[in-house]
């Protein structure tokens, strides 16, 4: 992961990157974002990662593969240990 630093809560960086490095299953909220469901994301985000939306999704675009999030399909695939390497949903 980069050393960039992106303005977002430490618990929500720490749970993508479990997500990521240990295929942990992440809470409702970066589910959402992980699935690439905005609706959701803003509905079940809590004060903090509201104000904090576009640097997550800046850190998820920028610094986690994308083989691993975008979709629910991928999101579920990753969880699983597999990946997508096509556009599906």
């Amino acid at each position: 992961m980069s050393e960039k630093v992106y303005d977002m809560p430490y618990l929500t960086r720490r749970g993508i990157d479990d997500y990521v490095e240990r295929r942990r299953p992440a809470g409702n909220f970066l589910e959402a974002v992980l699935s690439n469901d905005l609706t959701n994301a803003i509905n079940r985000a809590d004060n903090e990662n509201r104000k904090a939306l576009v640097e997550i999704v800046r850190y998820c675009y920028w610094e986690i593969p994308h083989r691993c999030w975008g979709s629910p399909a991928k999101y579920a695939a990753w969880l699983e240990g597999g990946e997508r390497e096509d556009n599906q949903s």
